[in-house]
C-alpha cells in the first residue's frame, strides 16, 4: 500500500448518538464524538484549517544524497538543503533511514515558510533531532518519523525543538525520545507568536511535550489534535505526557484542544505566576492525571468538554480575579469517584510560591501565617454542566483548600453537597446543571479529521473494563474522515504510520469493525491509494 499525498481539508461533523441516562435522569454523553465538543470550530481550529502552503521551490533529499536536490533522482543531503534554504522552499525527504542532528538557522516568512517534510507517500526515519534555532521564524516540520533514545541521547537532545515565531510541527511520528519529544519555548531574541503543534503522535518519550508561552506578547500557543501516548514507558522518574510548566519564566496562553493523552501526567501550571488564559477543551485523558495550575492559581482559564478516564482532574488553585470556566467535563474516575482539588478561590498569601535562592536554585515558600484574606468566586466564573461518575445521590470525592487551617482536606460528598459548597463560596449557579452517571458510556468512540492531510484522522476507543479482552471489535463510522470509495488503513498510533494495520480496506460507508483488545486504544486512520495497474502493451 502507499500513503495518500498530503493536502486538502477534512471537515468534521457534529457529535451524535446519545443513550438513556444512568443515574441522573439526563441524557448521557454521546457514544460517538466527531469534531469539536461544542458547536462550530474554535478559533484555534480555524487558524489551522488553511492546509499546507504551495512551494516556491522543491528540494529533494535522501540519506546518501550527492546531487543538487533539484529533482528526486538527484537528491542532496538534508543538512545541506536546510543550510541553503530560502523562503518558500519545500524540502522533501525521500524514504530511508537518516541519522544526525539537524539545526535550522534560517527560516521563511508567514506567506512563504520553509517546509521540511516527507515526500508524499514516503516515510523517512530520522534517528537524531531537528532543532529550529532561537528566533528563527516560519519553519514547518511535517510528516517525519523522528526518534532519539537514551543512550545516546543526553540532556538537550530533544527530538524536535521550536523556539521562534510561526514554527509548526505537523503530522509527525515522534517516538522513543530519551529526552523530550517536543520542546516549544519562547525565543530570547524575539517574540514567538503563531507556534502550532498539530496532528502528531508522540510516543514513549519521558516528557512527551515541554512547553512555555507568554500570552500578552505571543498570543496563544496551539496544541491541536495530537496523540501523546505512554510517556511513562522507559522513563526513570518525573514522567509527563505534557509539561506546561515554569518556575521563573512564562506559562500563559497555551491552547490544548481535541488531543488524546494516555499513561503519564498532564500538567499546565507553574510556581511564579498565575496560569493565565489557558484553554483545555475537548480532549480525552486516560490515566493521564490532568492538572490545571500548580502552586500558582488558575486565572482566566477555560477547561471544558474534556473526558477523563482512570484518574482525577485537578485544579491546583482558583484565582479570584477570573473569569474562568470549568464546564461540561466528563469525570469518569473510578470509585470513590472524582477528585476536584482545591476548587475554591484563594486569597492573597494563601498559596505557596516559588522563589529563587542562592545559586539560582528554586524552592517553594509556605503560605504566610495569620488570617487569610477573604476570597470569593468572580461573578463571571462558570463551573457547571460537569458529569461525575457516581450513582444518583452517591458520593464523589473532593479535596478542598481550608484557608483557616492552611491545609487541604479530602471529603466524601454528594453532588448536591458539592453544589452547595460552591454556591456558598460565591459561585451562585455552580453545578446547577451538573449530573452523575453510574457507569461510563461503553463503547465510546472519538474521531477527528486532519486539516493537512485528506483522509487522515485520530481515533480513540474506550470500552468498559468488563468488556475488555478477547479482541472484541467496536463499530466505527469513518465518514467524518474517509470518503466512500476511499482506501484506508487503521494502525495503532503508538506504533506509527508504518506499522501493520489492524484494519484496512475500501470504505463503503457506514461502520467498520475496529479490533480493540484492551479498555482504551488510540489509532491513526490513514489514507491509502491503490498501486497503479500497468497498461498492457498493444
Amino acid at each position: 500500500m502507499r500513503l495518500l499525498a498530503a493536502g486538502g481539508l477534512t471537515l468534521a461533523v457534529a457529535a451524535c448518538g446519545t443513550q438513556a441516562a444512568a443515574g441522573s435522569g439526563d441524557s448521557t454523553p454521546p457514544a460517538t464524538r466527531s469534531g469539536p465538543a461544542s458547536s462550530g470550530a474554535s478559533p484555534a481550529m480555524r487558524d489551522a484549517a488553511a492546509g499546507l502552503p504551495d512551494p516556491v521551490r522543491v528540494v529533494y533529499v535522501s540519506p546518501s544524497g550527492g546531487g543538487n536536490g533539484s529533482k528526486a533522482d538527484a537528491p542532496t543531503k538534508l543538512q545541506r538543503a536546510v543550510d541553503g534554504s530560502k523562503p518558500g522552499d519545500v524540502i522533501q525527504l525521500l524514504a530511508g533511514d537518516y541519522e544526525g542532528k539537524i539545526r535550522v538557522s534560517t527560516g521563511g516568512t508567514p506567506e512563504h515558510p520553509v517546509v521540511i517534510r516527507n515526500r508524499p507517500g514516503d516515510i523517512p526515519r530520522l534517528k537524531g533531532w531537528i532543532h529550529v534555532d532561537d528566533g528563527v521564524p516560519s519553519v514547518w516540520i511535517v510528516g517525519l518519523d523522528v526518534s532519539y533514545p537514551r543512550p545516546p541521547a543526553e540532556k538537550g537532545d530533544v527530538c524536535i525543538q521550536l523556539q521562534g515565531p510561526d514554527v509548526r510541527v505537523i503530522n509527525n511520528y515522534i517516538h522513543d525520545c530519551g529526552r523530550n519529544g517536543i520542546s516549544a519555548w519562547r525565543p530570547n531574541r524575539s517574540k514567538a507568536p503563531g507556534q502550532l503543534i498539530y496532528g502528531n503522535v508522540i510516543a514513549r518519550s519521558d516528557h512527551g511535550v515541554y512547553i512555555q508561552n507568554r500570552y500578552d506578547e505571543d498570543g496563544y500557543k496551539k496544541f491541536l489534535r495530537n496523540l501523546v501516548l505512554d510517556s511513562q514507558t522507559g522513563c526513570d522518574k518525573n514522567c509527563f505526557s505534557f509539561h506546561g510548566y515554569t518556575e521563573h519564566g512564562w506559562n500563559s496562553g497555551i491552547w490544548v484542544e481535541e488531543s488524546i493523552f494516555r499513561g503519564a501526567r498532564f500538567i499546565l501550571g507553574g510556581t511564579n505566576s498565575h496560569t493565565r488564559h489557558s484553554v483545555v477543551k475537548g480532549n480525552v485523558f486516560y490515566a493521564a492525571s490532568p492538572q490545571i495550575a500548580y502552586t500558582s492559581p488558575a486565572q482566566h482559564d477555560e477547561v471544558s468538554g474534556n473526558v477523563v478516564y482512570k484518574s482525577a482532574l485537578t485544579v491546583g488553585y482558583w484565582a479570584t480575579d477570573g473569569p474562568s470556566r470549568l464546564t461540561n467535563n466528563e469525570l469518569m474516575n473510578a470509585a470513590p469517584g472524582v477528585e476536584i482539588n482545591d476548587l475554591r478561590p484563594v486569597g492573597e498569601g494563601e498559596a505557596p510560591a516559588a522563589v529563587k535562592g542562592q545559586g539560582g536554585k528554586s524552592y517553594k515558600t509556605k503560605p504566610e501565617k495569620g488570617s487569610p484574606q477573604p476570597a470569593r468566586f468572580n461573578p463571571k466564573d462558570v463551573i457547571d454542566g460537569n458529569t461525575y461518575l457516581a450513582d444518583e445521590g452517591g458520593s464523589i470525592r473532593s479535596t478542598w483548600w481550608l484557608p483557616n487551617d492552611r491545609k487541604s482536606c479530602c471529603k466524601e460528598k454528594t453532588l448536591a453537597d458539592l453544589r452547595a459548597d460552591l454556591q456558598a463560596t460565591g459561585c451562585a449557579n455552580c453545578e446547577a446543571k451538573g449530573k452523575t452517571i453510574a457507569a461510563p458510556v461503553s463503547p465510546r468512540v472519538f474521531l477527528w479529521g486532519n486539516a493537512y492531510e485528506k483522509g487522515r484522522g485520530e481515533l480513540a476507543i474506550y470500552r468498559n473494563a468488563a468488556a475488555a479482552g478477547g479482541g472484541t471489535a467496536v463499530p466505527v463510522d469513518l465518514s467524518p474522515v474517509v470518503e466512500s470509495g476511499g482506501g484506508y488503513a487503521i494502525v495503532k498510533a503508538a506504533d506509527g504510520p508504518g506499522s501493520t494495520p489492524v484494519l484496512s480496506g475500501t470504505y463503503q460507508g457506514g461502520t467498520v469493525n475496529v479490533p480493540v483488545a484492551g479498555e482504551f486504544e488510540a489509532f491513526l486512520v490513514l489514507p491509502v491509494v491503490a498501486a497503479a495497474v500497468p497498461t498492457p502493451a498493444q
